[in-house]
């Protein structure tokens, strides 16, 4: 009688055991996509902050004056960067 029960559950987890093992993959699947997700709403949030700042008349200047424009009579100036020079006490 025992040796009848422990056949019948061998062959009701070797049943199951394919089923379990493919919930198990499709929960890691999701998981991923869920994160994935997450991570596409965040970088989307962020784009539609930027548009509504760019859309204002402040942000569009930072942006212009970012990639060097400047406004009619206004200079330019361009910082050259010197290195110090080393000391000579040796």
């Amino acid at each position: 009688m025992v040796a009848a029960a422990a056949i019948a559950a061998v062959i009701s987890v070797r049943s199951v055991w394919p089923a379990y093992c493919q919930l198990r993959e499709h929960q890691r699947s999701l998981a991923r996509l869920e994160a994935k997700l997450a991570g596409a709403r965040a970088e989307r949030q962020w784009l539609l902050h930027h548009i509504r700042v760019m859309q204002t008349p402040a942000g569009l200047e930072t942006q212009a004056r970012a990639l060097g424009y400047v406004r009619p009579g206004e200079v330019a100036i361009q910082p050259i960067w010197v290195k110090p020079q080393a000391s000579g006490a040796d």
